[in-house]
């Protein structure tokens, strides 16, 4: 008899404890969302946009450092040529001379360097800034929980991406 209270105890306290799990709220589904960022840059004209003008603006001076560079290596050709001939004292000023031009046309390039590269941050923060506004759109407009960017996944079931609707919003919003 005490192993049939027992057994009807536990019983109701299985069944108890079912109908309370039942009846707990259950949590909403986390839905998630991925972007191919490289595809978005690439497909948008904000992207194109940022490439066009930063390789615009690079031509004149890159000309110009191309222009000094030819310049310099005509010296140094000179130089090479006229050597034997020249006296030592002669051929020391202007192998200094050279490598002092040689100098400041190196700090020149590190300083285009420098300056292009804090453009295309410039440009990258701008692109970045609209991206995420887009990302924003497409995740209130989805009820997305969290959108990965694809680089950062090893697998992403295709239902998940949401890469087309990111750059469909950015068409719209050049």
């Amino acid at each position: 008899m005490k192993k049939s209270i027992l057994s009807a105890m536990l019983l109701a306290g299985s069944l108890v404890m079912g109908t309370a799990m039942a009846a707990s709220p259950v949590a909403p589904a986390q839905q998630f969302g991925v972007v191919n960022y490289m595809e978005v840059f690439q497909q948008v004209p904000q992207g194109n946009a940022t490439l066009n003008t930063l390789k615009a603006n690079l031509k004149p001076q890159v000309a110009a450092l191309k222009k000094q560079q030819a310049t310099l290596e005509q010296q140094v050709q000179a130089l090479n040529r006229n050597a034997p001939t020249m006296s030592q004292d002669a051929k020391d000023a202007q192998e200094k001379q050279l490598m002092q031009q040689q100098d400041a046309f190196q700090q020149q390039v590190t300083a285009l360097q420098k300056s292009e590269a804090q453009k295309e941050q410039a440009a990258a923060g701008d692109f970045n800034a609209a991206l995420m506004t887009a990302i924003n759109q497409v995740a209130t407009k989805n009820n997305l929980s969290l959108v990965f960017n694809s680089e950062a996944t090893p697998f992403v079931a295709p239902s998940l991406d949401v890469t087309a609707q990111v750059v469909a919003i950015m068409k719209t919003e050049k």
